[in-house]
């Protein structure tokens, strides 16, 4: 009986941490202990913030879950976080050990090892492992290391991770793409889903505070919000900008959020009017909220060596803010299939920036077209990315274990 299980949930980032995916997980962990589950929680403690952890811990211990804690101090540069990393990845496969749970949930951050240290734990313990897969390793951490380790991380991180894939039970992952990558590699295909994250709407309290930056009511607006780092192909979004406010005079992009490339964005758009193209500084999701609910179309960008490997939260955001997608993606990708399929909005590669742009210089004359496609954006979250669709999915997965 499910209510007998006794159910995991770990992952280094969980609240008071900030964290999205801590967010997600003490979502999860209410959520389960709800359903009759005897439902624990691994995570750090930053020693910092020893008060906010107790309180968060007392706030669950009220409803029966319990959390345990390995004191950790944020890693700094490479070797501080591999540090870290190791601590925590000891830690977790200690604790599976002693507390012998029926279930565990590993995270893939950190990379292939706290995975792979779970999954050995776990047979030893005879606790079945579900691996929650939110990027694929080491394929899209590669690019982030010096050159030269590339070849040989590929290769070592390349078999922890397949050794990593037949030793769990089962994997969540969040796209088909994603999943038949897993399944090839050695995951169980028959307990091998994909199951999408929660959106930021769904974990953060609705603001009602006037938004930080006004529209104007003529102009189709396209809000970019998150990271600007090495991966959302930038180098192709910035020709995108300067072409579509070239061609559309009443269309405007509002940028928000930080990263790598922010200031490199900024640079290559500063010669357009900045009335119709404005930067605005990273802010909690509360202060977005408003943000997204005014705009018309939500920016997502990874470049084409990402796209199998990863799945931009950013996408499950806007639509729970129902607002539909321009999506910079490789065409042959899950995500633009899905975009397309479903009428969520435009999916479009470097080659189809034309194309692109020609659209949207119909919707911003079509203000129908855009409530319409709002409209079509706000059901399938509602369908497809609710708390009660992401519930019931994960309770069924594991009713499989």
């Amino acid at each position: 009986m499910p209510g007998k299980q006794r159910l995991l949930f770990s992952h280094i980032y969980f609240p008071p941490s900030p964290k999205p995916y801590g967010k997600m997980l003490e979502f999860m962990a209410i959520a389960f202990a709800e359903k009759g589950y005897e439902v624990s929680v691994f995570t750090s403690l930053d020693p910092a913030r020893p008060q906010a952890a107790e309180e968060v811990d007392r706030r669950l211990g009220a409803l029966g879950i319990s959390v345990s804690r390995v004191a950790m101090k944020p890693g700094q540069g490479l070797s501080g976080k591999l540090r870290s990393a190791i601590r925590y990845t000891i830690a977790l496969s200690r604790h599976i050990m002693k507390a012998r749970p029926d279930i565990a949930t590993v995270g893939s951050f950190p990379p292939l090892m706290t995975a792979f240290s779970a999954a050995l734990a776990g047979r030893l313990a005879g606790t079945r492992i579900l691996y929650h897969v939110q990027d694929i390793h080491p394929d899209i951490t590669a690019p982030k290391l010096p050159s030269a380790l590339r070849p040989f991380y590929r290769m070592g991180g390349g078999l922890l991770a397949r050794l990593t894939l037949r030793l769990v039970h089962g994997v969540v992952t969040l796209s088909d793409d994603m999943r038949k990558i897993l399944v090839a590699r050695g995951a169980p295909e028959g307990r091998t889903v994909a199951i999408n994250n929660l959106s930021l709407s769904s974990l953060e309290p609705t603001s009602g505070a006037p938004a930080a930056a006004t529209r104007a009511d003529d102009r189709l607006q396209v809000i970019y919000a998150g990271n600007m780092g090495a991966f959302q192909a930038l180098d192709v979004v910035a020709p995108f900008v300067v072409k579509a406010v070239s061609a559309i005079p009443n269309i405007e992009f509002v940028f928000v959020g930080d990263g790598v490339r922010r200031e490199w964005l900024k640079k290559e758009l500063s010669g357009l009017d900045p009335e119709r193209v404005r930067f605005l500084d990273a802010m909690p999701f509360a202060e977005l909220q408003p943000l997204l609910a005014q705009a018309d179309l939500g920016l997502v960008s990874l470049d084409d060596a990402s796209a199998r490997f990863a799945y931009p939260s950013k996408i499950v955001t806007y639509l729970g803010m129902g607002l539909p997608l321009l999506c910079l993606i490789a065409r042959e990708s899950s995500i633009a299939r899905e975009i397309e399929e479903n009428g969520l909005g435009i999916a479009f590669d470097a080659k189809g920036i034309d194309a692109a742009v020609s659209r949207l210089a119909e919707l911003s004359h079509s203000p129908a077209d855009v409530a319409r496609l709002k409209g079509r954006a706000g059901d399938y979250f509602a369908s497809s990315f609710s708390a009660e669709t992401y519930v019931r999915r994960w309770s069924e997965f594991l009713k499989t274990f």
